[in-house]
């Protein structure tokens, strides 16, 4: 009779080939465990590696319009939320050098890296992978503003109200902060858009049809702040009133008009020149 050899018969026998398969299926799944692991922390940190890139490139921005340093804006904001180690000096360019806000003196452009290794990757990798992030954020002026309203509280900062028609043809913008920054109501009649503001403008059926509204804007400088304050004529005690229904001529001869305050509600016409509203306000309706 012949014998078989030991190894003939283990490879016959199949007792056992369930611990076998079971251990080289448990070590492809504890490397895809690992390897999906390590991916998703990966992301995450890319995530916040772009969170950050995105805040210091809007601060960064917002602080080059209103005339600020840009460049120490986004660097602040980077160090606010520092959720990752930066491996590399972050770049920050007022005036990017590339991308589609190329040379726009308003825009900035953040670029941050970082590298870190993960415990189960760095078994197969030599260095840690880089993850790079960057944002572009450029603050620019969306219409054309003939009114501009400087008050910079929460008070409103301009109003329309009563029976008033406004017909400006271009834009209205505000300083002010507050939750009704433009008020327009009773049965006054806007014709003037965008309407701009840097806190909220509540709806109103008094804006024309088309009326484009932009609460929570950057606030507008002021156009007269290279001009040293204005010499105050005399005789600026009396206000202009004129009654509804009513018209007045308003003369010049010298060309220069001084009143403590204005509030018309007929119909005034105005010779050429300049006219002083001394400590007082300007109504029209």
């Amino acid at each position: 009779m012949t014998r078989t050899a030991p190894f003939f018969r283990l490879l016959k026998d199949r007792s056992g080939n369930t611990l076998i398969i079971s251990a080289l299926t448990l070590t492809s799944l504890v490397g895809a465990v690992g390897l999906g692991t390590d991916t998703v922390q990966w992301d995450l940190w890319k995530r916040q590696l772009q969170r950050e890139a995105d805040s210091a490139a809007i601060a960064g921005a917002q602080a080059n319009y209103l005339g600020a340093s840009g460049t120490d804006a986004a660097t602040t904001e980077l160090h606010r939320y520092n959720y990752i180690t930066l491996t590399k000096t972050p770049t920050i360019e007022v005036g990017p050098t590339s991308g589609p806000y190329a040379g726009n003196s308003l825009a900035v452009r953040v670029v941050v890296q970082s590298s870190r290794s993960l415990p189960f990757s760095s078994i197969f990798l030599t260095n840690a992978p880089v993850i790079i992030a960057q944002a572009t954020a450029a603050a620019t002026n969306l219409g054309t503003y003939c009114v501009v309203s400087l008050e910079n509280t929460t008070a409103t900062g301009i109003t329309f109200q009563g029976s008033a028609s406004a017909n400006l043809g271009c834009g209205i913008a505000t300083n002010s902060q507050g939750t009704s920054a433009v008020y327009a109501g009773g049965a006054s009649t806007v014709n003037a858009s965008p309407v701009a503001a840097v806190g909220a403008i509540p709806a109103s059926s008094s804006y024309a049809s088309g009326t484009t509204l932009q609460p929570y804007s950057s606030p507008q400088a002021d156009p007269f702040a290279s001009l040293p304050p204005p010499v105050v004529p005399s005789g600026c005690n009396s206000p202009l009133q004129v009654q509804p229904n009513r018209t007045a001529h308003v003369t010049n001869p010298t060309g220069t008009a001084c009143f403590s305050g204005m509030d018309i509600k007929g119909t005034v016409t105005f010779d050429p020149g300049v006219y002083y509203i001394n400590g007082g306000s300007f109504n029209a309706g």
